[in-house]
Protein backbone atom coordinates (compact mmCIF):
# COMPACT_ATOMS: atom_id res chain seq x y z
CA UNK A 1 0.00 0.00 0.00
CA UNK A 2 1.14 3.60 -0.86
CA UNK A 3 -0.58 6.85 -0.22
CA UNK A 4 0.40 9.59 -2.05
CA UNK A 5 -0.08 12.91 -0.38
CA UNK A 6 -1.23 16.61 -1.68
CA UNK A 7 1.32 18.95 -1.06
CA UNK A 8 4.78 19.49 -1.16
CA UNK A 9 4.91 18.17 -5.21
CA UNK A 10 3.46 20.06 -8.20
CA UNK A 11 2.25 16.85 -9.67
CA UNK A 12 -1.32 15.73 -8.06
CA UNK A 13 -1.28 12.62 -6.37
CA UNK A 14 -2.81 10.89 -9.15
CA UNK A 15 -0.38 11.08 -11.74
CA UNK A 16 2.94 9.98 -9.06
CA UNK A 17 0.61 7.12 -8.18
CA UNK A 18 0.21 6.35 -11.99
CA UNK A 19 3.74 7.00 -12.62
CA UNK A 20 4.61 4.66 -9.65
CA UNK A 21 2.61 1.91 -11.37
CA UNK A 22 3.78 2.04 -14.29
CA UNK A 23 7.73 1.65 -13.01
CA UNK A 24 6.24 -1.22 -10.92
CA UNK A 25 4.64 -2.90 -13.78
CA UNK A 26 7.94 -2.36 -15.70
CA UNK A 27 10.08 -3.96 -13.17
CA UNK A 28 7.98 -7.01 -12.83
CA UNK A 29 8.41 -7.71 -16.77
CA UNK A 30 11.90 -7.02 -16.75
CA UNK A 31 11.87 -9.49 -13.56
CA UNK A 32 9.98 -11.96 -15.09
CA UNK A 33 12.20 -11.73 -18.47
CA UNK A 34 14.96 -12.88 -16.38
CA UNK A 35 13.16 -15.43 -14.84
CA UNK A 36 12.04 -16.96 -18.08
CA UNK A 37 15.37 -16.93 -19.21
CA UNK A 38 16.11 -18.92 -15.99
CA UNK A 39 13.21 -21.37 -16.73
CA UNK A 40 11.60 -20.00 -13.75
CA UNK A 41 7.58 -19.23 -13.66
CA UNK A 42 6.57 -15.96 -13.87
CA UNK A 43 5.13 -14.21 -11.20
CA UNK A 44 2.47 -10.98 -11.21
CA UNK A 45 1.10 -8.21 -9.93
CA UNK A 46 -1.56 -5.31 -10.21
CA UNK A 47 -2.27 -2.01 -8.84
CA UNK A 48 -5.24 -0.43 -7.79
CA UNK A 49 -5.54 3.15 -7.59
CA UNK A 50 -7.99 4.84 -5.79
CA UNK A 51 -8.58 9.05 -5.45
CA UNK A 52 -10.46 10.63 -2.27
CA UNK A 53 -10.53 11.38 1.30
CA UNK A 54 -8.92 9.07 3.81
CA UNK A 55 -8.14 9.64 7.58
CA UNK A 56 -4.74 9.21 8.49
CA UNK A 57 -3.48 7.69 12.02
CA UNK A 58 -1.44 6.09 13.74
CA UNK A 59 -1.35 2.82 15.34
CA UNK A 60 0.25 1.03 17.42
CA UNK A 61 1.78 0.62 21.15
CA UNK A 62 2.93 2.99 23.95
CA UNK A 63 6.50 2.99 23.58
CA UNK A 64 6.76 0.18 21.32
CA UNK A 65 6.02 0.01 17.99
CA UNK A 66 3.51 2.51 15.98
CA UNK A 67 2.47 2.42 12.33
CA UNK A 68 1.12 5.14 10.39
CA UNK A 69 -1.89 4.08 8.05
CA UNK A 70 -4.60 4.73 6.30
CA UNK A 71 -8.81 4.37 6.66
CA UNK A 72 -11.44 5.06 4.74
CA UNK A 73 -13.78 3.64 1.60
CA UNK A 74 -11.25 4.51 -1.05
CA UNK A 75 -8.59 2.32 0.74
CA UNK A 76 -11.08 -0.47 0.58
CA UNK A 77 -11.66 0.42 -3.19
CA UNK A 78 -8.12 0.84 -3.79
CA UNK A 79 -7.59 -3.03 -2.61
CA UNK A 80 -10.89 -4.47 -4.44
CA UNK A 81 -9.39 -2.46 -7.73
CA UNK A 82 -6.18 -4.43 -7.75
CA UNK A 83 -7.71 -7.91 -6.75
CA UNK A 84 -9.90 -6.75 -9.96
CA UNK A 85 -6.50 -6.24 -11.87
CA UNK A 86 -6.20 -10.41 -12.60
CA UNK A 87 -8.84 -9.28 -15.15
CA UNK A 88 -6.76 -7.10 -17.02
CA UNK A 89 -5.57 -7.71 -20.40
CA UNK A 90 -2.88 -4.67 -20.49
CA UNK A 91 -1.13 -2.70 -18.11
CA UNK A 92 -2.97 -4.70 -14.77
CA UNK A 93 -3.35 -1.01 -13.28
CA UNK A 94 -6.56 -0.70 -12.53
CA UNK A 95 -8.16 2.95 -11.59
CA UNK A 96 -11.62 3.93 -9.83
CA UNK A 97 -13.43 6.61 -11.86
CA UNK A 98 -12.20 9.30 -9.46
CA UNK A 99 -8.88 9.13 -10.22
CA UNK A 100 -9.69 8.53 -13.64
CA UNK A 101 -11.14 11.79 -14.33
CA UNK A 102 -7.73 13.15 -13.03
CA UNK A 103 -5.54 11.62 -15.27
CA UNK A 104 -8.39 12.06 -18.19
CA UNK A 105 -5.94 13.64 -21.43
CA UNK A 106 -2.82 12.15 -19.76
CA UNK A 107 -3.17 8.72 -20.25
CA UNK A 108 -5.87 6.18 -22.56
CA UNK A 109 -8.66 3.73 -20.36
CA UNK A 110 -10.70 0.93 -21.33
CA UNK A 111 -13.54 -0.18 -19.02
CA UNK A 112 -12.80 -3.29 -17.20
CA UNK A 113 -15.58 -5.60 -18.26
CA UNK A 114 -16.89 -8.56 -15.82
CA UNK A 115 -16.73 -6.17 -12.49
CA UNK A 116 -18.84 -5.42 -10.14
CA UNK A 117 -17.85 -1.99 -9.46
CA UNK A 118 -16.95 0.91 -12.13
CA UNK A 119 -13.10 0.20 -13.29
CA UNK A 120 -10.76 1.06 -15.73
CA UNK A 121 -7.78 -0.04 -16.65
CA UNK A 122 -4.85 2.21 -17.93
CA UNK A 123 -3.34 1.67 -21.23
CA UNK A 124 0.04 2.68 -22.10
CA UNK A 125 3.23 1.30 -23.94
CA UNK A 126 3.59 -1.92 -22.29
CA UNK A 127 6.92 -3.77 -22.76
CA UNK A 128 6.61 -6.84 -25.01
CA UNK A 129 8.99 -9.81 -25.08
Amino acid sequence: QAVFKPGGHPDHPVLRAARAAIHIRTAVWAFNRKRNLLGSFPVENGVGISYGRVITGRVGARGGRNDLTVFGPVVGQAAELETLSKKAVCSKIILSPAARSVLQGQFAFEPLPGTFIEAYEMIYDVPRS
